[in-house]
């Protein structure tokens, strides 16, 4: 499913102008890992919901060290997706 959403995102961000500059597309970078994280609500005056944990800390890498256009998985995500099927993974 999130796999999914990430492709669909792909795609949809392609028909959002950029307010900034016109004549340059808005370019995502994603990253996607698999394992424990702890949710929760924080905050009283303006409540959030929250994941922590080493799952989220790498997704979040793998996102911010990622190449723009990109949707970047571990290799525990790579190995979930091959099982799944219909996924073309790149090296």
């Amino acid at each position: 499913a999130v796999a999914d959403f990430a492709l669909l995102a792909q795609q949809a961000v392609q028909l959002v102008a950029n307010p900034l500059k016109r004549d340059m597309a808005i370019r995502l970078r994603m990253g996607m890992h698999s394992g424990p994280v702890l949710t929760g609500v924080v905050g009283n005056l303006m409540p959030r919901y929250c994941l922590f944990g080493d799952t989220v800390n790498t997704a979040s890498r793998m996102e911010s060290t990622g190449e723009a256009c990109r949707i970047h998985c571990s290799g525990s995500v790579a190995e979930l997706l091959r099982r799944i099927g219909g996924y073309a993974l790149e090296p």
